[in-house]
């Protein structure tokens, strides 16, 4: 478990979802993931400091949280970065949990840190049906398509080997 936000650390979530992604294999069913990064975050660590900043990972860990369902694995990656793996769930499907992740992050409330801004995160997603049933490849397909979002304007969604979404341009992925 990360010891600041409680949902799993990097170790335990490439473990459980390792073991998840055999299980998906063996049944034929897809496995999405995606990863997130927070937005300026830097910033928000510069002006409130550190426990600004943590106590905004704390809010986005529960806010996203709040959007995973039963099986779904979700925990911190490091900084200010997360992931998600979605057991039998196509990129549609993952595309749809990074969106509603992003409207959760714009519903966090920080007025208590004494000014109100959107939390925003630029999201990379993809599947095995494009990434293959390993891990590492699914990340790192993932967080290739993330930069993509943060190269593309920030606070938004990339799909792996795909034109992006939203109406921006951005180079096709592809390995």
């Amino acid at each position: 478990t990360d010891a600041l936000t409680g949902i799993c650390n990097r170790a335990h979530l490439r473990q459980q979802a390792e073991d998840a992604i055999a299980q998906c294999r063996t049944r034929g069913w897809p496995v999405g993931m995606l990863v997130f990064d927070l937005d300026n975050f830097k910033g928000v660590n510069d002006r409130f400091g550190h426990s600004g900043g943590d106590w905004i990972l704390e809010q986005v860990a529960q806010a996203c949280a709040g959007v995973c369902r039963g099986g779904e694995l979700f925990g911190r990656l490091g900084g200010e970065e997360f992931g998600i793996v979605l057991p039998d769930r196509d990129l549609d499907a993952t595309e749809r949990v990074a969106e509603a992740c992003r409207a959760a992050l714009a519903t966090i409330d920080t007025s208590g840190l004494g000014e109100s801004f959107t939390v925003t995160a630029s999201f990379g997603c993809t599947v095995t049906t494009l990434s293959g049933y390993d891990y590492e490849r699914l990340l790192g397909h993932a967080d290739e398509a993330m930069y993509a979002a943060k190269h593309g304007g920030r606070n938004c969604i990339r799909r792996y080997g795909d034109a992006p979404i939203r109406g921006k341009v951005a180079p096709v992925l592809v390995r």
